[in-house]
């Protein structure tokens, strides 16, 4: 592998891949070899270093997500003024643009439990930072919503779905205290059919940790089969 500053050093060969609400996201080619550069615009370098972090660990414990490279001996390093993350490239293409088979998917929910159970054990080591956690304590708390008079006008907007979005609210409401004793860990938080590759029918990894947080871990599961079932 070419020393990491190098890779670093021709920014007109790399490829745009994704530009997301607070990232971009380049392959940068580097001989035979490719890397993946994640650039930040908006969030800490706290935040980046702890994501970097959460990645490098869950690769550690065999779990199928890219490897951090290191630069300077940091996960993290800054690149054109955003706090970045550079991995190594995994082959494939996104689960969107492939079948999905039953066995894939019985793969697919075999690693995600591998990974959820090393997210925990990292979560315990590591708690998230506060800023991020004030997101989910949020989520949890019974909407103001729900005591507004307004809430009908609300529901309205829902046209013929309102008797089912008015039950569904009203089940959240009634779920908010069980949520709050569930086991929490750092989670994916978007596992779907846009952040998993795969490589001739057969899984090659998890991808985009970006919206990790600090939540109830059964929502990692929840998430991946509201996208994949």
């Amino acid at each position: 592998m070419k020393a990491t500053r190098e890779i670093l050093k021709e920014p007109s060969k790399f490829k745009k891949f994704t530009i997301g609400n607070d990232h971009n996201v380049f392959l940068v080619p580097a001989g035979k070899e490719k890397f993946v550069l994640k650039q930040y615009r908006f969030r800490t370098a706290e935040s980046v270093k702890k994501e970097a972090e959460f990645i490098n660990f869950l690769f550690k414990k065999g779990c199928k997500v890219p490897k951090v490279i290191n630069i300077d001996n940091k996960l993290y390093f800054f690149w054109n003024g955003g706090p970045s993350i550079l991995m190594e490239y995994l082959p494939g293409s996104l689960l969107i643009k492939n079948r999905l088979t039953n066995r894939l998917l019985a793969k697919i929910g075999r690693e995600l439990g591998k990974l959820d159970k090393n997210s925990s054990v990292f979560f315990k080591k590591f708690p998230a930072e506060p800023n991020r956690n004030k997101i989910v304590n949020n989520i949890l708390k019974p909407h103001p919503l729900f005591k507004h008079s307004a809430f009908n006008k609300f529901l309205n907007l829902f046209g013929r779905s309102k008797d089912v979005t008015k039950e569904l609210m009203v089940d959240y409401k009634d779920a908010a205290s069980t949520l709050k004793k569930i086991p929490k860990s750092l989670i994916h938080n978007d596992v779907s059919e846009k952040n998993i590759i795969v490589r001739k029918g057969k899984l090659s990894g998890f991808i985009d940790f970006s919206d990790y947080i600090k939540a109830p871990t059964i929502i990692n599961l929840a998430t991946a089969c509201a996208h994949l079932c």
